[in-house]
């Protein structure tokens, strides 16, 4: 009866150290991903303040339901990542967006100017000429916004 009582302790007290390490081995896992997504949030608040971008000019040309956009990047980070770039017309009262590609309904690069330095990005000081055609009613208002959520806006 002795050895029982023996071995019950200290089965109870390994079953007491195992808890132990998965809670704490929890707790640091936790603690881990909550101080990579602070980190990670730090450095997109921080892409954010470098990025600016300007409407230079609107064109729009109604008989062919085109818009060109003179964008320019008067931040400090270059802009590449076209695929996320958001545009949105205001249509009849109503914002409308337009995904980047081709076609009707979408908007895409014209030209980069110059494009000397990373060919195909908007690197800071150079200008973008974007053209977006719109489907429906003349827009009256243009809003381009970049991946990291900077965006600059111009009424037609």
């Amino acid at each position: 009866m002795g050895v029982a009582s023996l071995v019950a302790t200290a089965i109870g007290i390994l079953l007491l150290i195992v808890t132990a390490y998965v809670l704490a081995g929890g707790t640091l896992s936790v603690a881990d991903a909550v101080a990579t997504a602070e980190k990670d949030a730090a450095a997109q608040h921080e892409l954010q303040m470098r990025t600016s971008i300007e409407i230079v000019s609107t064109t729009l040309t109604a008989n062919t339901s085109t818009i060109r956009v003179n964008l320019e990047n008067t931040g400090s980070i270059l802009i590449g990542d076209f695929a996320h770039t958001d545009v949105y017309l205001m249509q009849d009262g109503i914002p409308v967006h337009y995904a980047y590609g081709s076609g009707a309904g979408s908007w895409a690069v014209s030209s980069i100017q110059p494009d000397e330095i990373h060919p195909g990005y908007l690197d800071p000081g150079e200008i973008m000429i974007a053209d977006i055609t719109y489907t429906g009613s003349s827009p009256t208002w243009i809003q381009m916004t970049t991946p990291s959520g900077v965006s600059d806006s111009d009424y037609l």
